[in-house]
């Protein structure tokens, strides 16, 4: 992966020229592009679509958040269908072609059995008889997550008591937008709209404005645990790199306009 440079002493000369074009103090300019990169920063955290190519920040921009909340739901529901299956669900494939079979390993689900089911599964040549588990906690589904991604791993487990992947399911979509929400902190703090199934997160952000003296500058940041594999250095250096792009874009238009 590339590395990336801001020029943030530009960035600096930017906010000023356009304080004076947009009739604005140094301080309302910065709070403005403070607010505005908050936006884009949100919006380019996961979830969002997942484009491979190194652009995929200009296209995760284009995607309103409500959509971005929805592909965070169906990634939690691929992960967990891909790591845990109700044992019920081989009683329904059975019924067919062994109903005797299938009325017996419901039994045994039905009491918990796991040792009898794992017998009855291996007798009948099931391939993963033996990855049988009475229920599944949050802390069980973290163990089979990518340190890297946070994206599930390995092999279909299967549960006797199908309620713990339905409780599973719920914690786990609560925690969709967490990410996003360690920039809630200072994007709420200059005044932009956040979402609930955002801001609602304990998550912690940085919000630390210093106006007084000639140096002005706002300090800002994202604390959430796991953010440095989702909020990496790559990822805010290319948010930044945007919103100079939109301010020497804004800065050229209203030259063209005083011109005119």
């Amino acid at each position: 992966m590339s590395s990336s440079y801001v020029d943030r002493s530009k960035l600096s000369a930017n906010v000023h020229k356009l304080a004076i074009l947009e009739d604005r103090t140094g301080v309302e300019e910065l709070k403005h592009q403070g607010k505005l990169l908050m936006r884009d920063l949100i919006k380019i955290t996961p979830p969002t679509s997942p484009y491979a190519n190194e652009s995929f920040e200009d296209n995760a921009k284009g995607e309103s958040l409500e959509d971005q909340r929805k592909i965070g739901q169906a990634a939690v529901n691929r992960d967990i269908a891909k790591n845990w299956r109700s044992a019920n669900s081989i009683v329904r494939e059975l019924q067919a072609r062994n109903p005797k079979a299938a009325k017996s390993l419901a039994n045994y689900i039905r009491t918990g059995d796991i040792a009898a089911v794992q017998r009855m599964l291996q007798k009948l040549g099931w391939k993963d008889w033996n990855r049988v588990v009475l229920s599944v906690s949050e802390a069980d589904h973290n163990k089979n997550r990518s340190s890297r991604t946070g994206r599930a791993i390995g092999s279909t487990t299967y549960v006797l008591r199908s309620n713990s992947i339905i409780q599973l399911a719920r914690t786990k979509l609560g925690h969709v937008g967490a990410a996003k929400g360690g920039w809630a902190t200072p994007a709420i703090a200059l005044g932009a709209e956040v979402p609930a199934w955002i801001a609602g997160h304990a998550t912690p952000g940085i919000y630390a404005p210093m106006f007084d003296g000639d140096k002005k500058s706002l300090t800002m940041g994202n604390l959430v645990p796991y953010g440095g594999h989702l909020v990496p250095g790559r990822l805010i250096n290319n948010a930044l790199k945007m919103r100079q792009r939109s301010m020497e874009q804004r800065i050229a238009y209203k030259l063209r306009a005083t011109v005119h």
